[in-house]
Order: C-alpha cells, then sequence, then structure tokens
C-alpha cells in the first residue's frame, strides 16, 4: 500500500477547545508545578525511557525539572522516573477526578473538531486495504471515549479502556453502540496482546505509560495488524516553555515526563519491526507562541495587547504553523504502523 503522508491542520477547533489556557494560565500553571514538586520526589531517571541506554546529566531545566537527550536514539527524557506512585497520583486518585478536569467541557465538539479528523486520517488508510470486513478499533487510554465515539459516527466499532472511573462513567453516557470500560494501567500490556481488532490506537497515550516499549512489544504479538499512535514532540513548544517559566507548560508538564523526536520514533519501529504506512505531521507551536505572548503581556496592557496579537497576526498562524510541520518539527505526530 501507497505510504500516507500529511501535513497540518486548521487550529480553530483547538482554539476552541483550550481557551483555558490563555484565560487560566496562574491556576494552570500553579497545578502543573505542584505535579512536578510530585515528580521531583522520585528517583533520578539513569536510562532512556526509549531505548535503555544510560543516560546522566541534563541539558536544560524546565519549571524544575531537569531533563536530558539520550545520546543513543535522541529521545528528551525527563530527570526523574514516572513511578507507579506518581502515576497513580495523576490518573487513579479519587477515581480520577482530577485528570478528569481536563475533559469536562465541549464534549460533542471536542469529538467533532479534534477526534473526528484523527478517525478520518485513520479511515484513510483503512480504504486503502482489504481489511476481510474487519476494521474494528481496541482504544488504549481513551479518557472520556472523545476517539471511540468519532469512531462510532463514522460506523467503525470500537470499544477504548482507561484507569480513570469517572472518565469512563463520561463517556458511557455519550455512547450509542461502541462501549468504554475502566482497567487499571498495569492491565494495558496484556489487553494489547490479546486484542483482536484490525487497530490498536493509543491517542496521546504512550507517552503517559511506565514502560510504553512493553506496550510496543505486546502490540507485535497480537493479532492486529496496525498500530495508530499520537506522539509529543520535543518541538518549538517546549524550547518556549523553557524560556517562560511564568507560562503554563502544555507540552512538558503533567505525564509527560518525556518526548519522542524523529529520531526515537524511528529507534522504536526498527527495533519492533513496524513498518510507517502513514504520517501526519501538525503541531501547536504557533498557538503556543501566541498564548505566550498573551500571557507575558504587561498586565496593564493585557486585554489590549491580545486584542493587537490575535487582529494583526492571527490570520497568519495556520501558515506559519505548516512551516514546521512540514519540516516534521511540530509538536505532535500521528502515525500508523503495520506489523
Amino acid at each position: 500500500m501507497r505510504k500516507i503522508l500529511k501535513y497540518s491542520k486548521p487550529s480553530a477547533a483547538l482554539l476552541s477547545a483550550k481557551k483555558a489556557f490563555f484565560t487560566d494560565n496562574d491556576a494552570l500553571l500553579k497545578n502543573a508545578l505542584k505535579i512536578n514538586m510530585v515528580y521531583s520526589k522520585q528517583p533520578r531517571r539513569t536510562k532512556c525511557k526509549n531505548c535503555d541506554e544510560k543516560i546522566g546529566g541534563s541539558e536544560f531545566s524546565s519549571h524544575g525539572i531537569p531533563y536530558v537527550i539520550c545520546k543513543n536514539c535522541n529521545h528528551l527524557n525527563g530527570g526523574y522516573e514516572d513511578t507507579q506512585e506518581f502515576v497513580n497520583s495523576l490518573y487513579q486518585e479519587e477515581g480520577g477526578s482530577n485528570y478528569k478536569k481536563n475533559y469536562l467541557d465541549n464534549y460533542d465538539s471536542r469529538v467533532e473538531g479534534i477526534y473526528l479528523p484523527k478517525v478520518e486520517f485513520m479511515h484513510e488508510v483503512l480504504t486503502e486495504i482489504d481489511c476481510g470486513g474487519n476494521n474494528s478499533v481496541l482504544d488504549i487510554g481513551c479518557g472520556g471515549g472523545h476517539f471511540v465515539k468519532a469512531c462510532e459516527i463514522k460506523g467503525i466499532p470500537a470499544h477504548g479502556y482507561d484507569p480513570s472511573e469517572e472518565l469512563i462513567e463520561l463517556g458511557t453516557t455519550k455512547m450509542l453502540t461502541n462501549t468504554v470500560s475502566v482497567i487499571g494501567m498495569d492491565e494495558f500490556d496484556n489487553i494489547i496482546e490479546t486484542a483482536e481488532s484490525l487497530v490498536i490506537s493509543m491517542i496521546g497515550v504512550l507517552e503517559h505509560v511506565r514502560h510504553p516499549n512493553k506496550a510496543l512489544e505486546a502490540f507485535t504479538k497480537s493479532k492486529a495488524s496496525f498500530l495508530y499512535l499520537s506522539l509529543p514532540l520535543f518541538s518549538f513548544s517546549a524550547l518556549l516553555e523553557h524560556s517562560n517559566q511564568s507560562v503554563f507548560p502544555r507540552q512538558l508538564s503533567g505525564g509527560h515526563t518525556h518526548l519522542y523526536t524523529k529520531e526515537s520514533i524511528e529507534f522504536f519501529s526498527k527495533k519492533f519491526g513496524l513498518e510507517t504506512v502513514a504520517e501526519w505531521w501538525f503541531g501547536t507551536d504557533i498557538v503556543d507562541l501566541f498564548r505566550h505572548l498573551s500571557v507575558r503581556s504587561n498586565p496593564d496592557d493585557e486585554d489590549e495587547m491580545a486584542k493587537y496579537v490575535w487582529n494583526y497576526f492571527g490570520c497568519a498562524i495556520d501558515e506559519l504553523q505548516n512551516i514546521l510541520d512540514r519540516q516534521k518539527l511540530s509538536s505532535e505526530v500521528h502515525i500508523m504502523f503495520k506489523k
């Protein structure tokens, strides 16, 4: 089958869904620093999260956390381990109610503007092949089931799993035919390995699991043919966050204790014998730049400066982002692999 390569997408849906990133910077920053404080109390990370080679020292620090680039695979690693204690504090304490806050608002518009394009990208790949009537999807770390719901809209049977009880309750109320269920994060590998769906999807998930290579290995042992990943990347956004410590860090915060690069993705795909059949490079780096400009404005001029930024430069966001996307320097990539 031909390799599908796409770049960029309109930023309007993201801007609509992420208004709080502009208006609630102080509260979001406070919460990010709180999480980083917990993270900084974990043992030091001594091996690369991607290739398991020894790492040490740091290239830079951001919001209290040191980061180092692996010399072997070029993966960006946070300085501390994402221990089970840390993971539980993020995703499962109080039924996942803290993490749920990210998904409460605008469920239907998020599905339509953000997740439906992801499903359409996947569907484009599946139409290139003869699925033998099986086009089912198993979505790991489904959150509130936005991707599963988008599959439902496209007529694709899908089931999602997530460790957050509250997010699964939210998703269940939205489903008509597709389904979502609660499982612990320590069950992900077994669910993946025993999957019989055509596609296993992990949309913004692999970077959150404690042992990403075990999840990749489980896919190679499963009956699934395709693995659909959305991965955060070490990009211009991360550099912005390093330069502006008073702005909420979207890319390097929370469960993002490490970030992928073109090289580190190539490393694991070669290691596990994965063929790339489709790539979609797009990011929010320029949206982040505009957010940083708005948030860092002089408080006395904040409202007027925000209007100035958007009125004079807002129309150029997508065009500027496209430059980064086409160089594969974006803050995110969607990739479909085939065994």
